[in-house]
């Protein structure tokens, strides 16, 4: 009788330590849920806030520096490795599908952003008055995700960096240099009217394109 009583105590311990919080994740990604391109963070401090299949944001609670450091290369190890940004609290990639993953550590708190691939087509560059300012691209991929009489904004797809800093290039021909300011993968400049002009280099092999009309406000006050 006491060897009985004994084994259902062992086992009744055991499945309060695996079924209560013995181990440290007692959470899984949706399995039909976009996350499921990467790790799970070891911890049950997580909160899930957007989770649909355009976009996955998530924040991880009491995490260390250490688990943050951690769970960066085993998001590197999942294969986002691709155009990789980083820093000490912060790291931005690609994997080799178009997923973008950007990570923030701030104050013992992890926030997981995932986006899907933009999914392109052929583009036809625009036609308007607007479009004709700027010089069109050399890729004929991409999407178009606003245009009007008054601008638009453009993702150009099959455009790798260098093609990129070519069309920074062309578009500073264009007279588009007024109060410029350019970095490695972004470059902001007005024309002589007042045009602005936006371009930035996604990772990816993706150029961002965007062109607004001068306000009307700063018409009317030159």
């Amino acid at each position: 009788m006491k060897k009985y009583l004994l084994m259902f105590l062992v086992t009744t311990m055991i499945l309060l330590i695996t079924g209560c919080g013995g181990g440290k994740k007692d959470y899984n990604w949706d399995e039909n849920s976009i996350a499921n391109v990467l790790p799970q963070p070891e911890t049950k401090k997580v909160e899930i806030i957007s989770d649909n299949e355009d976009i996955f944001y998530a924040v991880v609670k009491k995490y260390s520096e250490t688990d943050y450091k951690d769970y960066v290369e085993k998001c590197k190890q999942n294969g986002f490795d691709v155009d990789i940004e980083t820093d000490d609290m912060s790291f931005c990639a690609y994997n080799q599908d178009g997923y973008k993953l950007n990570l923030m550590y701030y104050d013992k708190e992890l926030s997981i952003e995932l986006e899907a691939p933009k999914e392109f087509g052929e583009l036809k560059w625009p036609s308007s008055e607007i479009a004709r300012l700027l010089p069109v691209p050399q890729s004929s991929v991409g999407e178009i995700e606003w245009e009007a009489s008054y601008g638009f904004v453009i993702y150009v797809g099959e455009t790798p960096l260098e093609d990129y800093n070519s069309y920074v290039d062309e578009c500073s021909q264009k007279g588009f240099i007024v109060d410029y300011q350019k970095g490695d993968d972004y470059y902001y400049a007005d024309n002589n009217e007042g045009y602005s002009l936006t371009l930035r280099y996604e990772g990816n092999d993706t150029m961002f394109v965007r062109i607004d009309e001068p306000d009307s406000t700063e018409i009317s006050n030159s």
